[in-house]
């Protein structure tokens, strides 16, 4: 049998737990979303998207950095928001290690191609990377405001919204999507007879 297609299966093994790995973020039914769905949503909204952004984009670049964003994750675990301050530096070492174990497992062309895009997003220098940044935000708080408003967390939805504005600043396109996110989560409040974020996650 190829080598290649051993490694390959190794790495889409790997990958599995991208699938069981949960985020802090709750959906429509009550259970816990897993960064596999984030992921395919994100990449969802890249083709949605990208035809109405204020430059030109390479969308295939774009679509295979929304795929690879959070590959790290499968070794490295999710790592809330509340504890990245802390875990910063730790955090950024781990990240690096995970892809370059990647590349290291699979041994080819793809392997660099797959750790250049991941360093590209982290970079966040490239239209394409702030593009798939701010998605990463945007569909974070579209998901929030799906859940019920009880799984909401204070800081959470300040952290993200003011997130989302600072990513999306760069295309008035993606600054639009985020004001009318951000009219969504206002409204949900409203609707919930709640005036300001201090809420309690649910337990």
């Amino acid at each position: 049998m190829h080598n290649q297609i051993i490694k390959n299966m190794r790495l889409l093994h790997l990958m599995e737990n991208l699938k069981t790995e949960t985020r802090q973020n709750w959906l429509s039914d009550g259970r816990e979303e897993s960064v596999a769905e984030h992921s395919w949503r994100l990449s969802l909204m890249v083709i949605l998207f990208a035809p109405y952004l204020d430059q030109p984009i390479n969308t295939e670049k774009a679509l295979k950095m929304a795929i690879v964003h959070d590959i790290v994750v499968a070794e490295t675990g999710y790592i809330p928001a509340a504890e990245m301050s802390e875990r910063q530096k730790s955090k950024k070492n781990e990240e690096r290690r995970a892809i370059q174990n990647v590349k290291t497992m699979l041994n080819n062309t793809v392997g660099q191609e797959l750790l250049e895009i991941w360093q590209e997003f982290e970079d966040c220098q490239s239209y394409e990377a702030k593009f798939i940044n701010a998605l990463d935000k945007l569909e974070t708080i579209i998901q929030q405001n799906e859940a019920d408003v009880n799984t909401w967390v204070d800081w959470n939805i300040q952290l993200n919204q003011k997130a989302a504005a600072e990513h999306c600043a760069f295309d008035s396109y993606l600054s639009q999507f985020s004001q009318l996110i951000g009219e969504q989560v206002d409204r949900k409040l409203a609707e919930a007879g709640l005036h300001t974020l201090k809420i309690e996650k649910a337990s």
